[in-house]
């Protein structure tokens, strides 16, 4: 039998806005940070890109757009084309979203 082909989510064309929760603490521990919501009932620990992001995200204003993030990603390895950083911010938002760290907005123009 011929197995199927495995299904390739395609990052969205168009990157949403980004609103971080008032309740969400982030914690460095060593080059990782453990995000938290304020009641402790959710937490995770972040590896090395997404605690980057996460840093980017939280310290820069200007940050609160997936785009820049892309951009701020590609800057930050540069053998990383765009369509693998849009792919990794991607899923690092819709991690943050599910455990309700971040609201991703309505898509930029």
């Amino acid at each position: 039998p011929l197995a199927p082909a495995p299904i390739s989510r395609k990052p969205s064309s168009r990157l949403p806005l980004i609103s971080l929760n008032s309740k969400v603490i982030g914690s460095k521990a060593g080059d990782r940070y453990v995000v938290t919501l304020s009641d402790g009932k959710e937490s995770v620990i972040l590896n090395r890109v997404g605690s980057l992001l996460w840093e980017r995200l939280t310290s820069s204003p200007e940050s609160s757009s997936a785009k820049s993030l892309v951009g701020f990603l590609c800057e930050s390895y540069p053998g990383l084309s765009q369509e693998e950083a849009t792919r990794d911010v991607d899923a690092f938002l819709q991690k943050l979203a599910a455990h309700q760290f971040v609201s991703l907005g309505s898509d930029e123009l």
